[in-house]
Protein backbone atom coordinates (compact mmCIF):
# COMPACT_ATOMS: atom_id res chain seq x y z
CA UNK A 1 0.00 0.00 0.00
CA UNK A 2 1.32 3.13 -1.03
CA UNK A 3 0.76 5.96 1.49
CA UNK A 4 0.46 10.04 0.57
CA UNK A 5 3.43 12.16 0.94
CA UNK A 6 3.27 15.75 -0.52
CA UNK A 7 6.22 16.42 -3.12
CA UNK A 8 7.46 18.71 -1.23
CA UNK A 9 8.21 17.78 2.34
CA UNK A 10 11.23 15.60 2.68
CA UNK A 11 9.90 12.26 4.12
CA UNK A 12 10.65 11.90 8.09
CA UNK A 13 12.52 15.43 8.35
CA UNK A 14 10.86 18.68 8.70
CA UNK A 15 12.70 20.31 5.63
CA UNK A 16 10.59 21.28 2.61
CA UNK A 17 11.66 21.52 -1.19
CA UNK A 18 9.80 25.13 -1.26
CA UNK A 19 10.83 27.58 0.88
CA UNK A 20 8.58 28.21 3.97
CA UNK A 21 7.25 31.66 2.57
CA UNK A 22 5.86 29.69 -0.34
CA UNK A 23 4.31 26.91 1.70
CA UNK A 24 0.69 28.70 2.77
CA UNK A 25 0.43 29.47 -1.26
CA UNK A 26 1.05 25.53 -1.81
CA UNK A 27 -1.54 24.47 0.52
CA UNK A 28 -4.02 26.56 -1.10
CA UNK A 29 -3.38 24.50 -4.22
CA UNK A 30 -3.43 21.36 -2.36
CA UNK A 31 -6.91 22.40 -1.17
CA UNK A 32 -8.23 22.87 -4.57
CA UNK A 33 -6.81 19.46 -5.68
CA UNK A 34 -8.94 18.38 -2.61
CA UNK A 35 -12.37 19.93 -3.82
CA UNK A 36 -12.40 18.42 -6.84
CA UNK A 37 -11.51 14.91 -5.10
CA UNK A 38 -14.53 15.37 -3.05
CA UNK A 39 -16.50 16.55 -5.90
CA UNK A 40 -15.56 13.40 -7.50
CA UNK A 41 -15.79 11.05 -4.87
CA UNK A 42 -19.75 12.25 -4.61
CA UNK A 43 -20.65 10.83 -7.63
CA UNK A 44 -22.31 7.70 -6.00
CA UNK A 45 -24.92 10.21 -4.82
CA UNK A 46 -25.01 7.37 -1.77
CA UNK A 47 -27.21 9.28 1.00
CA UNK A 48 -28.76 8.60 4.53
CA UNK A 49 -30.74 11.11 6.39
CA UNK A 50 -29.55 13.84 3.82
CA UNK A 51 -26.08 13.27 3.88
CA UNK A 52 -23.58 11.99 1.50
CA UNK A 53 -21.50 9.17 1.78
CA UNK A 54 -19.22 7.13 0.76
CA UNK A 55 -17.93 3.62 1.60
CA UNK A 56 -14.27 2.17 2.80
CA UNK A 57 -15.09 -1.21 1.91
CA UNK A 58 -16.99 -2.01 -1.15
CA UNK A 59 -20.08 -0.32 -2.00
CA UNK A 60 -20.70 2.65 -4.46
CA UNK A 61 -17.64 4.22 -6.02
CA UNK A 62 -15.99 7.47 -4.46
CA UNK A 63 -14.12 5.66 -1.27
CA UNK A 64 -10.47 6.27 -2.66
CA UNK A 65 -11.09 9.71 -4.31
CA UNK A 66 -12.65 10.68 -0.84
CA UNK A 67 -9.20 9.03 1.25
CA UNK A 68 -6.70 10.80 -0.92
CA UNK A 69 -8.80 14.33 -0.77
CA UNK A 70 -8.61 13.68 3.40
CA UNK A 71 -5.02 12.83 3.15
CA UNK A 72 -4.15 15.63 0.94
CA UNK A 73 -6.32 18.08 3.33
CA UNK A 74 -4.06 17.10 6.19
CA UNK A 75 -1.03 17.98 4.09
CA UNK A 76 -2.21 21.52 3.67
CA UNK A 77 -3.09 21.58 7.18
CA UNK A 78 0.38 20.72 8.93
CA UNK A 79 1.98 22.65 6.06
CA UNK A 80 -0.06 25.47 7.87
CA UNK A 81 0.90 24.70 11.13
CA UNK A 82 4.68 23.96 10.21
CA UNK A 83 4.58 28.18 8.56
CA UNK A 84 3.28 29.17 11.79
CA UNK A 85 5.75 27.86 14.43
CA UNK A 86 8.67 28.50 11.53
CA UNK A 87 7.70 32.30 11.72
CA UNK A 88 7.43 32.01 15.49
CA UNK A 89 10.96 30.26 15.61
CA UNK A 90 9.59 27.13 17.62
CA UNK A 91 11.16 23.72 17.80
CA UNK A 92 10.01 20.61 19.10
CA UNK A 93 11.47 19.35 22.10
CA UNK A 94 13.52 16.08 21.84
CA UNK A 95 10.67 13.48 22.39
CA UNK A 96 9.34 15.07 25.60
CA UNK A 97 8.32 12.00 26.57
CA UNK A 98 9.92 11.67 29.62
CA UNK A 99 11.49 13.99 31.95
CA UNK A 100 14.87 12.86 30.28
CA UNK A 101 13.71 13.78 26.63
CA UNK A 102 12.62 17.07 28.09
CA UNK A 103 16.43 18.36 28.94
CA UNK A 104 17.60 17.17 25.61
CA UNK A 105 18.39 20.06 23.26
CA UNK A 106 15.38 21.36 20.84
CA UNK A 107 15.32 19.53 17.52
CA UNK A 108 13.28 20.36 13.97
CA UNK A 109 9.70 19.35 14.68
CA UNK A 110 9.66 14.98 12.86
CA UNK A 111 6.08 14.85 12.92
CA UNK A 112 2.31 15.16 14.18
CA UNK A 113 3.29 14.31 18.09
CA UNK A 114 6.15 16.70 17.89
CA UNK A 115 4.17 19.32 15.97
CA UNK A 116 1.18 19.27 19.05
CA UNK A 117 4.19 19.69 21.34
CA UNK A 118 5.62 22.58 19.53
CA UNK A 119 2.04 24.01 19.30
CA UNK A 120 1.72 23.43 23.00
CA UNK A 121 5.18 25.30 23.63
CA UNK A 122 4.21 28.62 20.85
CA UNK A 123 0.71 29.16 23.14
CA UNK A 124 2.19 28.71 26.25
CA UNK A 125 4.93 31.77 25.34
CA UNK A 126 2.61 34.09 23.07
CA UNK A 127 -0.50 34.31 24.71
CA UNK A 128 -1.63 36.53 21.02
CA UNK A 129 -1.08 33.13 19.41
CA UNK A 130 -3.04 31.56 22.43
CA UNK A 131 -5.98 33.55 22.22
CA UNK A 132 -6.54 31.79 18.48
CA UNK A 133 -6.36 28.27 19.88
CA UNK A 134 -4.36 26.57 17.02
CA UNK A 135 -3.20 23.62 18.91
CA UNK A 136 -7.31 22.95 19.68
CA UNK A 137 -7.86 23.57 15.92
CA UNK A 138 -5.42 21.31 14.80
CA UNK A 139 -5.65 18.67 16.90
CA UNK A 140 -9.45 18.35 16.05
CA UNK A 141 -9.25 19.18 12.31
CA UNK A 142 -6.86 16.35 12.37
CA UNK A 143 -9.08 14.05 14.09
CA UNK A 144 -11.95 15.15 11.59
CA UNK A 145 -10.42 14.20 8.70
CA UNK A 146 -7.79 11.01 9.84
CA UNK A 147 -10.62 9.96 11.66
CA UNK A 148 -13.67 9.90 9.16
CA UNK A 149 -11.06 8.75 6.64
CA UNK A 150 -9.38 5.78 8.00
CA UNK A 151 -11.62 3.95 10.49
CA UNK A 152 -15.38 4.27 9.84
CA UNK A 153 -17.31 2.24 7.66
CA UNK A 154 -19.50 5.10 5.80
CA UNK A 155 -17.11 7.84 4.72
CA UNK A 156 -19.39 11.67 5.36
CA UNK A 157 -18.01 13.65 2.36
CA UNK A 158 -19.89 16.77 4.02
CA UNK A 159 -17.97 16.66 7.19
CA UNK A 160 -14.07 16.12 5.35
CA UNK A 161 -15.68 19.43 3.43
CA UNK A 162 -16.53 21.29 6.53
CA UNK A 163 -13.28 20.80 7.72
CA UNK A 164 -11.56 21.29 4.71
CA UNK A 165 -13.01 24.91 5.22
CA UNK A 166 -11.35 25.08 8.37
CA UNK A 167 -8.01 24.69 6.92
CA UNK A 168 -9.31 27.45 4.59
CA UNK A 169 -10.06 29.77 7.35
CA UNK A 170 -6.58 29.01 9.02
CA UNK A 171 -4.69 29.50 6.25
CA UNK A 172 -6.10 33.08 5.29
CA UNK A 173 -5.81 33.79 8.79
CA UNK A 174 -1.92 32.77 8.97
CA UNK A 175 -1.42 35.05 5.67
Amino acid sequence: MTFLTHPNKVENTQDYSIAYDQLLSNSEEILKDVDSLLDKADVSKTDYEGRSYTYSRGGPAGWLDYKNAAEKAWTALYQAIDVLLHNNNIKSQHGGRTEHDREMPERPILGHYDRKLALIKLEKSNQDVASKHYYDRYVSITAGLRNNSNYYTLQDIELVRWEVSRIKDLINELK
